[in-house]
């Protein structure tokens, strides 16, 4: 026992390395699209007479934010403390849960899932409410869990609390409330009277203090509320017709990996119909399903990412219902560790095959050149909000994918138990693969470092007294004041941004103005843009990483 403790204590300070290293390595890189919008409302604050913009931030994102930058300032990387806490801190929460339910071991496992999870990386440093999000909405999960075991109202009450705390985070939230619910309900452990009654606590606690904060907030501000509302409701598609297409689905799975494949293996083969009801975390998925799935009508918005706030309760589901597939992979672990090896290895060496790069968008078009041509495109991971992305080359996914597809087909007719445990070894190189290219560690194209670049070669052409950026929205918060871009004008610009309006509309009224573009994901070569701008002067580009970088002045004097 004692050298097993040693061996586990190895084992959770290499998965520390590992965990901290792919969320710190790039921890001060430009902040991208929505990513700018909390520094912006900085700046905006700290300027009389500027107010904070439409922007949709909620007060309690915005709050800390804002704390933060007045203390050290407004480098790149002050806005990304608070996510890349609250990740590290949600991460503790699951492995004290898994600890005290399962185990150290299944502790370190959950570690191990996590610790080089493409996404989940991707929300712990990004300046976005999605990490703060993830943390409160579990931690009401995992208190609402423990009501239902040890019946003390203390619990109930910090539930009701963590969950209001969530929606005032971001209004989607809604979705832990959804769970929450049911499994009180749904519990069997009192009357049914009782059960209503706890949920009407719940829901009182829940909805009051929402209520109160935002009465407090529209009191100070109405704007920061309206917009919040505003936002909210354009994101998730509320109260429009569902229109999800199954394109966008494609993608959204080609990005998450292949790690869905085991997660779909445990759900049906180890879970029953009457297992729904009495797991939270079965509720707390099906209601995140039936937000994102049901209400979201817009394909355009980068509803991706909110998918991560199912990650904890997706690997505790992993675990709880799939311990012998977990206990298989400790007795199998050195054909484990093979398969791992051979996989990563095989998957980088996938990699240095030449790979062109292609529109993302129109997606089916994308989807079609990425089968036909056998994966041999690069994959934008990117979003209409968030980092600006990376490229994994498509032939890693599709291998990737196939791989496990057929690993998991097996798993389903077959009770041999070592092929789950490749199944396992094959998805956690995949991950572990693009995490790599995420972190930027694989070579060109890297659109981040294409971004820093074009931003550090501003200061050496004279812009034009309006500017305007396509693609990367959050180049506005590096542009220099005095070329017009002044705090006041940012919600302005965002307004006419080229994604939503032609470019002949957005620049009608400007006379001596300035296009800055870095193309990525790809724009089609027939896109109009590039015929509206042969008018203008191309004062600028560059492509030493792999991605275009583009300025324009133009003028209709």
């Amino acid at each position: 026992m004692k050298r097993n403790s040693k061996t586990l204590l190895v084992m959770l300070l290499i998965l520390i390395a590992i965990f901290l290293f792919f969320r710190l390595i790039d921890i001060d890189r430009t902040l991208s699209q929505d990513e700018i919008l909390p520094k912006c409302t900085f700046l905006c604050l700290e300027f009389p007479g500027n107010f904070l913009g439409d922007y949709g931030q909620p007060p309690l994102w915005q709050l800390p934010n804002s704390i933060l930058a007045s203390i050290l300032g407004t480098s790149n990387w002050v806005f990304r403390v608070i996510p890349l806490a609250a990740s590290i801190a949600t991460t503790i929460l699951l492995m004290l849960y898994l600890r005290k339910r399962f185990g150290a071991e299944y502790a370190l496992l959950g570690l191990m899932l996590l610790a080089f999870f493409p996404w989940q990386i991707n929300t712990s440093n990004q300046v976005l409410q999605t990490s703060l999000l993830t943390l409160f909405m579990i931690s009401s999960v995992f208190f609402a869990e423990k009501f239902v075991e040890k019946r003390k109202k203390f619990d109930l009450l910090a539930a009701g609390v963590l969950s209001a705390m969530a929606m005032l985070t971001m209004f989607i939230a809604v979705i832990a409330p959804m769970a929450i619910c049911m499994y009180i309900i749904f519990s069997q452990s009192t009357s049914i009277t009782e059960r209503i009654r706890h949920s009407l606590i719940y829901c009182g606690v829940t909805a009051g203090l929402f209520a109160a904060v935002l009465a407090f907030v529209h009191y100070i501000y109405p704007l920061a509320l309206t917009s919040s509302i505003a936002h909210t409701q354009d994101l998730g598609g509320f109260f429009k017709i569902p229109v999800l297409g199954l394109t966008s689905l494609f993608i959204l799975f080609l990005w998450f990996g292949p790690i869905s494949l085991l997660f779909l293996l445990v759900l049906l083969t180890r879970t029953k119909i009457w297992s729904f009801p009495a797991d939270i975390h079965l509720l707390y998925l099906l209601s995140s399903l039936f937000i994102f799935l049901v209400f979201n009508s817009d394909q355009g918005r980068p509803f991706d990412r909110y998918f991560m706030v199912i990650i904890p309760s997706m690997i505790i589901l992993m675990i709880n219902y799939g311990r012998d597939i977990f206990e298989g992979l400790i007795k199998e672990k050195w054909l484990f560790l093979t398969g791992f090896a051979l996989a990563l290895g095989a998957l980088l060496l996938l990699g240095t095959i030449p790979h062109s790069i292609i529109p993302l968008e129109p997606k089916l078009e994308f989807i079609q050149n990425f089968l036909t041509s056998l994966g041999r495109v690069m994959v934008p991971y990117s979003s209409n909000g968030g980092p600006v992305g990376f490229y994994v080359p498509g032939l890693i996914l599709l291998s990737s994918w196939g791989i496990c597809a057929a690993l998991f087909g097996m798993s389903i007719l077959s009770r041999n138990r070592r092929l789950p445990v490749l199944l396992i070894s094959a998805a956690l190189a995949c991950n572990l693969c693009v995490s790599l290219y995420q972190a930027g560690l694989m070579g060109l194209p890297d659109p981040n470092k294409a971004t820093s670049d074009l931003i550090e070669n501003l200061e050496g052409f004279p812009l034009g007294e309006e500017i305007f950026v396509y693609r990367n929205q959050g180049l506005v918060g590096y542009l220099p004041p005095e070329s017009a871009i002044h705090l006041d004008h940012i919600e302005e610009i965002h307004s006419r941004a080229f994604q939503i309006a032609t470019f002949s509309d957005v620049i009608k009224d400007a006379e001596d103005f300035s296009v800055i573009i870095v193309d990525f994901p790809k724009i089609p070569d027939d896109s109009r843009i590039w015929a509206e701008l042969e008018r203008c002067e191309k004062v600028y580009h560059s492509d030493k990483f792999g991605v275009d970088e583009l300025i324009f002045t133009c003028s209709h004097r």
